[in-house]
């Protein structure tokens, strides 16, 4: 099992010429890792979180649809092994393109598909050493010789050229629902399991205020955060959400008091938040951010 490189956030970013630059979709669904092996076995993993007493992820196999599995067959290249690296999508009714809650719902599993944007391996070994770029062309020669395709995509990558493409990209991604862009340096690696700033992530955010109404303790045991770990947020329209605490120097503070949690001089304060998207729950989708409204 190969565990996905990860993109760093926009702020990371060392941009110096933009011609070194490709930018790709960034989706809303479910990272897999495919292995076709030179016998036409599919076999794909994808990240899930373990059992909550554990801290960290875990690669668990994923069960496809058959018509999936039949397609990614056909990038078995003249007998040899391969693997891909990619997103699991589901198209909803309306044609739009659906968020990684709805590829799990049953009613939609005919609608699967799969983005690849990545190639790992081939018969001839491990592409990961190779530039993006190169990776890039295997990839398209890949699906050249797979031929018509229904459920398997390749994801769409566009050379940036200059801050003006990538912000018209953006936006047409934004204007049709979608989370944002992926940025990918040309001569970058792929580093599996590791966040770098070869690949960078731009995305569109929201922002609410909220009124910090309770707290709750970390769930981990590699790492304990303490009992603030997350603090329970009743936000201006009256919903109530929970938000990791991942900014160290609020934690910080918060840890200092050494009362109950019900006597906390934080509770009752206003705490600006960011987030991707609104909860089916009536919470918030990917909460993060952590600034006091009154400093």
């Amino acid at each position: 099992m190969i565990a996905p490189m990860l993109a760093a956030p926009m702020s990371k970013a060392d941009i110096r010429d933009w011609n070194d630059w490709m930018m790709e979709e960034k989706f809303d669904g479910h990272r897999l890792i495919i292995e076709v092996t030179s016998r036409g076995e599919v076999t794909a993993w994808t990240r899930e979180r373990k059992h909550s007493d554990v801290s960290g992820k875990s690669q668990l196999r994923r069960e496809l649809p058959a018509y999936l599995v039949g397609e990614l067959k056909k990038f078995k290249p003249r007998g040899l092994s391969v693997t891909l690296d990619g997103e699991l999508l589901v198209r909803l009714l309306d044609g739009r393109v659906g968020t990684s809650t709805d590829v799990t719902r049953n009613d939609l599993m005919g609608r699967l598909f799969f983005v690849a944007f990545d190639v790992l391996t081939t018969g001839a070994g491990s592409c990961m050493m190779q530039s993006y770029e190169h990776r890039r062309a295997i990839l398209a020669g890949l699906f050249d010789i797979a031929g018509d395709l229904n459920a398997v995509v390749l994801a769409d990558a566009r050379p940036c050229r200059d801050t003006e493409a990538v912000s018209l990209f953006c936006h047409e991604v934004w204007d049709r629902g979608g989370e944002g862009l992926i940025l990918k340096n040309r001569n970058a690696q792929y580093e599996p399991g590791k966040r770098r700033a070869a690949f960078v992530k731009i995305k569109k955010l929201k922002t609410a205020e909220g009124i910090i109404v309770g707290f709750e303790p970390t769930r981990g045991t590699v790492m304990n955060r303490g009992p603030y770990a997350t603090v329970v947020l009743k936000l201006a329209d009256g919903r109530v959400t929970s938000v990791k605490t991942k900014n160290d120097e609020v934690l910080a503070k918060l840890n200092r008091h050494k009362g109950s949690p019900e006597t906390h001089p934080a509770l009752g304060r206003v705490l600006r938040i960011e987030y991707q998207d609104d909860a089916a729950d009536g919470g918030v989708r990917h909460p993060r951010g952590e600034r006091w409204e009154d400093e």
